[in-house]
């Protein structure tokens, strides 16, 4: 009788069983094979913020680096757990009083370069945790005003600017720019 093409493959074992080479024989065994290393560019977990646009993407992507939990985090920050997630969720933004300690933390200060006054001034008022009625008191002047020197809708006059830079260290302040 003519072999097919599926028996040539096949073979009698000594107990009279047809076999293939495919099937698996002996003990059962399966082969494992060395763990395979990747060397290079690891990809980024998916936890990781994409990109670094609010407070709460830098606050994660730091937690996350440090390998920290959330309520690590949140005591070194003095905040409550479901605070610190919302920040990292973007619901919510940290008050200004829980500043220092944000930055502190990063170990940077997650806003672009100041360039203006207003952009100085209200840096220097957020990494101390001044609210605008704070800054105000230190300078005597009123809350609004701080508002607006810090948005640009206003420029303090000359000799504003130079109990602004009485009050508040030049150093400390980056140099104001001039008028």
């Amino acid at each position: 009788m003519p072999r097919s093409f599926q028996d040539e493959d096949a073979e009698v074992s000594s107990r009279g069983e047809e076999t293939r080479d495919d099937q698996t024989q002996g003990q059962g065994f399966i082969a494992k094979l060395p763990p395979v290393i990747f060397r290079g560019d690891k990809s980024r977990n998916s936890q990781y913020p994409s990109k670094l646009e609010t407070i709460g993407d830098h606050i994660r992507e730091k937690r996350l680096e440090l390998r920290l939990r959330q309520a690590d985090v949140a005591h070194k920050l003095k905040v409550d757990v479901f605070t610190l997630l919302n920040w990292e969720k973007n619901r919510t933004e940290p008050a200004v009083r829980c500043w220092p300690a944000i930055v502190s933390f990063l170990g940077y200060c997650p806003y672009q370069r100041a360039e203006t006054l207003g952009d100085k001034l209200r840096l220097y008022r957020v990494h101390r945790g001044f609210s605008h009625e704070a800054m105000a008191e230190i300078l005597g002047v009123d809350p609004g005003s701080i508002s607006r020197w810090e948005t640009g809708e206003r420029k303090p006059t000359t000799e504003m600017r130079r109990r602004i830079i009485s009050a508040i260290q030049k150093n400390a302040i980056n140099e104001l720019p001039p008028t």
